[in-house]
């Protein structure tokens, strides 16, 4: 796997060492955080001058650029409670919380936009009854994200549609759903 950031590449090996390269400021590239055996990187996103690692204890890991706190540690789960998914965008690190399929974010989250532009911007779609968040991705504005009842969902950003042209998908397709991806001003989903 490998994640492109705004002026950084990342990926990890199948040993579990994240790799980086492209422009290092803030040590998104060279300050890869050690880990303890036997805990290793399993996925790992890029944002904008900041990288973030998902351990295979479930734990998110970031370093680099760290103005809005996209670095500052990982918002606290319920008892037993683990990380399944790290993603990153712009000056934001989001994750997703198996337990209670809750979604979590740390960073900059643009919150002026709604008052400036009502138009133009989404919140956090409510999720009702069994319905969770089983995938998430977040763009530099926007993020989305992949319910366990096969329902893209996106918020944040809507300048471009980016948030509310989400298409429906038919139950055989939202099974076959790999990997959603943001950019600045597009959301796509993978099969």
């Amino acid at each position: 796997m490998a994640a492109a950031g705004r002026y950084h590449t990342t990926g990890f090996t199948s040993a579990g060492r994240i790799a980086a390269w492209g422009k290092d400021d803030k040590g998104q590239c060279s300050k890869v955080p050690s880990l303890r055996a036997p805990e290793v990187f399993t996925m790992v996103a890029a944002g904008s001058r900041h990288t973030a690692g998902l351990t295979s204890q479930g734990r998110i890991v970031s370093w680099g650029a760290d103005a809005y706190g996209q670095c500052s540690g990982s918002p606290p789960l319920a008892s037993g409670e683990l990380f399944v998914m790290v993603a990153a965008g712009g000056w934001k690190t989001a994750g997703f919380g198996i337990l209670l399929g809750r979604w979590f974010a740390i960073g900059r989250h643009r919150p002026y936009q709604p008052a400036v532009r009502p138009d133009k911007f989404r919140t956090v779609p409510l999720l009702s009854g069994p319905e969770a968040f089983a995938m998430v991705a977040t763009g530099a504005r926007q993020y989305a994200a992949l319910t366990n009842r096969g329902r893209i969902v996106a918020w944040g950003d809507d300048e471009h549609g980016q948030s509310h042209k989400v298409p429906a998908l038919v139950v055989p397709e939202a099974d076959e759903v790999s990997q959603l991806v943001q950019q600045r001003y597009a959301t796509q989903a993978v099969a």
